[in-house]
């Protein structure tokens, strides 16, 4: 199984009414119904595993591996993304100070970020 019970989750946006959604093994498949529409992009937790479906804490329906994507992978993206702007912000503002020739804000800048960043 691709998820396992404690696991968060959470329902991917793009799923389509009417659709049968495998699991990994493609053995089990279910269908996304009208009323599951309402959980789409919601996160919850795994509370329990049956024929190869997956009980979440949001919902009485079952979903299988398709319908799901793990939040701590979607998550660990994110803050990559988030990690890299943040360190451009730094490099940006001694660029700044370099094209301005403002000795003073980039000795300033240097101080607080640190030589590593230029």
């Amino acid at each position: 199984m691709k998820f396992k019970i404690g696991d968060k989750v959470r329902v991917k946006n793009d799923l389509v009414v009417d659709k049968i959604y495998y699991n990994e093994d493609s053995h089990i498949a279910d269908v996304f119904t009208p009323s599951m529409i309402e959980y789409l992009g919601n996160v919850a937790v795994v509370e329990n595993i049956h024929n190869g479906r997956y009980k979440l804490d949001i919902s009485y329906h079952n979903f299988t591996c398709d319908m799901l994507e793990l939040v701590e992978a979607v998550k660990s993206e994110a803050d990559e993304i988030i990690e890299h702007m943040l360190r451009l912000i730094p490099q940006q503002l001694i660029d700044d100070a370099l094209d301005k020739k403002d000795e003073e804000r980039f000795n300033e800048l240097i101080k607080v970020y640190g030589a590593e960043v230029v």
